[in-house]
């Protein structure tokens, strides 16, 4: 689990490359400890890194069959997990519908005193596709609503998606000044 989740921290600071191996042993260990759950979390981990690389091939099916497993016992948290690695996905693809769909399903099973750590980043999709679909008032505000949370929360990683976000909106906009914070 510790190989794990330093291929996490990797992959979320940027770091791909080397967090590639730690993953990929990470599953070869977990492999041997017959545990579906920690076998399922870095199933999802080496697709988020594969995501975040831009390495799509075969995507699609890795992510069909995580969530294919996504109504067995596993614990709520992975199952927000998968839901929110294939709304990325499907959204990269331009598939906002089913994108969408997605960011839903993780909204659904969400318990209310339990959030799920990817609530926040699918919600920055939703903005995405409300943007690309010239709902940009309402893009807007629900990635300020979200800076808010995530500057109570402090969530660097979080922080960093979603002022990304803006700042690629606002550039779009033309206000440069505004991007620039």
């Amino acid at each position: 689990q510790a190989l794990a989740n330093l291929a996490h921290c990797l992959c979320r600071s940027g770091r791909l490359r080397d967090a590639a191996s730690p993953a990929a042993d990470a599953l070869k260990l977990i492999a041997e400890v017959g545990n579906p759950a920690f076998d399922f979390g870095c199933r999802a981990l080496l697709t988020e890194i594969r995501l975040t690389a831009g390495d799509f091939e075969g995507l699609p099916q890795e992510l069909a069959r995580l969530n294919s497993e996504t109504g067995s016992d596993l614990p709520l948290w992975e199952r927000g997990y998968a839901y929110y690695l294939a709304a990325a996905l499907e959204c990269e693809l331009g598939r906002f519908d089913a994108a969408m769909r997605d960011v839903h399903r993780l909204k659904r099973i969400e318990l209310p005193g339990a959030p799920f750590l990817e609530r926040e980043l699918a919600e920055s999709i939703s903005a995405l596709i409300h943007y690309e679909r010239g709902e940009r008032d309402k893009a807007l505000e629900l990635l300020a609503s979200l800076h808010g949370t995530l500057t109570r929360k402090h969530w660097p990683y979080h922080m960093c998606v979603v002022k990304l976000r803006l700042g690629e909106m606002h550039l779009k906009e033309g206000r440069l000044e505004t991007a620039r914070k």
